[in-house]
């Protein structure tokens, strides 16, 4: 039953993500889909040629290949509504010449969706996973050995040793030269919680409250953090260029231009003054705090996990800390340690909309609407401009119908 719920709740949250209008794009130069969304190290690799990927949006031809790096992740979304989600060091080719349909998986973790009519192959090291209308998680070691986690549906997993149908909340193995085992039964809510990735997870940046900047400079921080609060930055960028100016390398300035820019999206130029603020403050929780919220809009998991625990430990009461370590934590699958920090956060700080926010998406993605938007309808009044709030209580109000 909670399987369900998550499933149920994920495809609400995922629907946005469809392309629409596949006839016209078709008709656009042989497009088959797009690269939605990266984070980290992605390459596209089109006849041959390999070229970084920094941004979403980017078409897709037959044939084409989507890798991530160490800290990559990447969702591609087809014409006809079929996605693959990729982790890290991993690899997804689209088709080839007079079969479409005929997909590739040659390295890591990729979790894919099947819409609609039509059959699809994805072939791996180990077997090839073929169904249509269904989802389900190829994780490809490096030694070509290859586990089918299926979530929904069925799905028809063979190669020349033998053939095995796996079904919903199923699992089998292929080793290169073997049959693949015969299924068994697993959780496979981490294959829908994979999905469950940055843009999906997103929290707000609340202005800090564990810093205390140098009188001098008080007055411009002040500026920035009430602009931020009112999601202006605009209004913020002339304090911080006064702090920059008259307070170069100081804690407050260095702090309030890395929070600009993560309120800009701009994480990846955010995250080396966020850095130098860690180490600039040393006892405050705030630079490793943001720094771990910029690491983890880059999808660099483990390194945000890491300087959100030194922000707790530097200060035990950070509860952005434990608010923003919930979702990374969610991001990486671990449900319950993901729940404690999230409700650690409330704890804390019960008037915090962030706090209220992260333990809302919590419950969320782990299949449980209506007390995802119990939370989140205490958080909005606290926050009435976040738009990610709003958003996450429309999934929560649908995912409850």
């Amino acid at each position: 039953m909670e399987h369900r719920h998550v499933c149920s709740a994920l495809r609400i949250v995922l629907t946005g993500l469809m392309l629409g209008a596949a006839a016209v794009v078709w008709a656009q130069g042989g497009v088959v889909g797009r690269v939605q969304t990266v984070a980290g190290s992605v390459s596209l690799v089109h006849e041959g040629a390999a070229r970084p990927l920094n941004q979403g949006g980017v078409e897709l031809r037959l044939g084409d290949t989507v890798r991530t790096g160490p800290n990559g992740r990447a969702r591609v979304v087809t014409v006809d509504g079929k996605r693959a989600t990729l982790g890290p060091n991993s690899s997804v080719t689209l088709g080839r010449a007079g079969r479409p349909g005929a997909w590739q998986v040659e390295a890591g973790r990729a979790v894919i969706w099947l819409t609609g009519r039509g059959r699809t192959e994805v072939s791996t090291p180990g077997a090839v996973a073929a169904a249509e209308g269904t989802g389900f998680e190829l994780v490809v070691e490096e030694g070509g050995t290859t586990t089918l986690t299926v979530a929904e549906g069925t799905v028809e997993y063979y190669n020349d040793q033998g053939r095995v149908v796996v079904g919903a909340n199923q699992q089998s193995v292929a080793r290169p030269g073997q049959a693949p085992t015969r299924p068994i039964a697993v959780d496979a809510s981490g294959v829908v919680l994979f999905e469950g990735t940055v843009e999906n997870l997103a929290l707000p940046v609340e202005p800090p409250r564990f810093f205390t900047p140098d009188p001098g400079g008080a007055a411009p921080f002040g500026v920035v953090l009430t602009a931020l609060a009112q999601r202006r930055p605009d209004l913020a960028e002339p304090a911080v260029q006064s702090l920059a100016t008259s307070r170069p390398d100081s804690p407050e300035a260095v702090l309030a231009s890395g929070l600009l820019l993560l309120a800009q999206g701009r994480a990846a130029e955010a995250s080396p003054l966020l850095a130098r603020a860690t180490e600039l403050a040393a006892r405050s929780p705030e630079g490793p705090t943001y720094l771990g919220l910029a690491l983890f809009r880059q999808g660099e998991f483990q390194a945000a996990e890491t300087s959100l625990r030194e922000a707790i430990r530097r200060q035990p009461g950070a509860y952005a800390a434990h608010a923003y370590l919930s979702s990374v934590l969610l991001a990486r699958g671990t449900i319950a340690e993901a729940e404690t920090s999230a409700r650690r956060a409330v704890e804390l700080m019960p008037d915090s909309a962030l706090a209220r926010q992260a333990l809302g998406t919590v419950f969320l993605f782990s299949g449980r609407p209506q007390e995802a938007t119990r939370e989140l309808q205490q958080a909005l009044p606290l926050n009435p401009l976040s738009p990610s709030a709003h958003l996450q209580l429309a999934k929560a109000l649908a995912a409850g119908d």
